[in-house]
């Protein structure tokens, strides 16, 4: 009984450092992706005309 749960908790803790390492990978993707800038750009870009128009009207 007592293996059993010393396996558990090891294959929780396994898929805790998985997660851990996804979301790192992910956040290192999006800082070193340019594109990511590009996007954000456009959108600024994109709210801001919204913006005006709709205080045109």
């Amino acid at each position: 009984m007592e293996r059993n749960e010393a396996q558990r908790r090891a294959h929780i803790a396994s898929i805790v450092v998985l997660v851990t390492l996804l979301c790192i990978l992910c956040a290192l993707l999006m800082v070193l992706t340019p594109e990511q800038d590009e996007i954000a750009f456009n959108t600024a870009q994109l709210v801001s005309a919204l913006v005006e128009e709709s205080a045109l009207t």
